[in-house]
């Protein structure tokens, strides 16, 4: 592998992203074609970062490092505890939080400002503020708000166990071999798509890039009720790097101990010559087709040309920006006056932000055939990583 850089440093330096890291390029390193390429952003060599951890799994102070105030803390901790049948009951401490922050779906808060409906359920004001700053609105505004409570609390939780998990298993004693490679190269004949993410929501070390090389996308599946997928897994990637840029940014800001990630795939020409396409820009069908995709109902029959199979394998539009609780509630006559250009997410440049979803089921089987050895990612370091020590 040509301009590839090889250092040593403390295990605790590059926390649990380097997991993935180092598994995916050291299967990679022995053949001719590398299966995924790593560039890491913020994580500096010779330093060890440390912060302070609850060591718990399950704890009121667990909760409240994820993101609630003490009094709901307890509450959620209380309720937990106290569940009927504990050896018979499968539901674990995250499960109680989720069906605490559900309450986020009831009528009572539609009246509430989102900031005060987090408030309401207990999440802090770091939490608070996170979800709500306005720099990310248009991001905000593609999901619903218990979606953005409950993937703030859970993507700190993630965060959480890795921090454990690296501590308990090396204590500060094990040295391991990374490999970094610089921003890949731009293909010939290839476009270049993106994703932004948390880095813990790509899953455990293998679950994307398989021991042969081989990539697997549906951690990447989008579910039932996206814009353009009304009751079917889709993968959705854009071709902007600012549009990934700013789900991460946005990541960053709801859960600050969490290291965050763009995803690079580069897919050839020739793949995507030989896809059929279609189209669906803003307009009154877009309004009608994203509003029944969201409430996750069969469309009307002329749309079936945009996902039944045999038809589209990818459909591209612009992204839509309001929260799925406030679409869903918009009656069938009053969706052309109620939806506009208005909705449609813009990025801080001005532009549209436009999404790119791949619909069929053999569809994404052969584009993840056609990235393997073409997907590289960019890693990030959480924020929250400040006081330093020199090796």
């Amino acid at each position: 592998m040509d301009n590839v850089l090889f250092f040593h440093c403390h295990i605790l330096f590059y926390s649990s992203s380097f997991n993935l890291l180092h598994h995916v390029l050291s299967n990679s390193s022995t053949s001719s074609s590398s299966s995924a390429s790593v560039t890491t952003r913020g994580f500096q060599r010779n330093i060890i970062k440390t912060f302070d951890i609850t060591m718990a799994e399950e704890s009121v102070e667990v909760l409240e490092y994820i993101g609630f105030i003490p009094d709901a803390a307890r509450l959620i901790y209380d309720r937990y505890c106290n569940r009927p049948s504990p050896s018979q009951n499968p539901d674990d401490l995250m499960a109680y939080v989720s069906g605490h922050l559900a309450s986020l779906n009831l009528r009572q808060y539609d009246n509430m400002s989102p900031q005060e409906a987090l408030a309401h359920v207990g999440l802090n004001r770091q939490i608070q503020e996170g979800i709500t700053d306005p720099r990310f609105s248009h991001i905000f505004g593609t999901q619903t708000l218990v979606y953005w409570a409950k993937d703030t609390v859970e993507t700190n939780y993630a965060a959480l166990l890795s921090q454990q998990q690296l501590l308990q298993s090396h204590a500060n004693q094990r040295m391991a071999h990374v490999v970094v490679q610089p921003d890949t190269d731009i293909l010939a004949e290839h476009i270049s798509l993106y994703k932004g993410k948390a880095y813990l929501e790509l899953g455990q070390p293998g679950d994307i890039i398989e021991s042969d090389g081989r990539v697997n996308l549906s951690t990447l599946r989008i579910p039932p009720g996206g814009d353009f997928n009304w009751n079917f897994n889709a993968q959705y990637w854009t071709p902007e790097k600012e549009t990934p840029e700013e789900y991460r940014k946005f990541v960053e800001r709801r859960c600050p101990i969490a290291d965050t990630c763009i995803i690079h795939i580069q897919v050839p020409q020739s793949f995507i010559n030989n896809s059929r396409w279609e189209d669906l820009w803003y307009s009154p069908s877009w309004k009608e087709y994203i509003w029944t995709c969201r409430k996750e109902q069969m469309p009307d029959p002329k749309f079936d040309y945009l996902w039944k199979p045999g038809q589209a394998d990818v459909v591209r539009g612009p992204i839509f920006s309001t929260i799925s609780g406030q679409i869903v509630r918009i009656r069938k006559e009053n969706v052309q006056s109620h939806i506009s250009e208005d909705n449609v997410m813009r990025l801080p440049s001005g532009k549209k932000a436009c999404q790119w979803v791949f619909i069929q089921d053999d569809t994404i089987n052969r584009l993840a055939e056609q990235i393997r050895g073409k997907m590289h990612f960019i890693i990030f370091e959480a924020a929250a990583r400040s006081s330093m020590t020199t090796v």
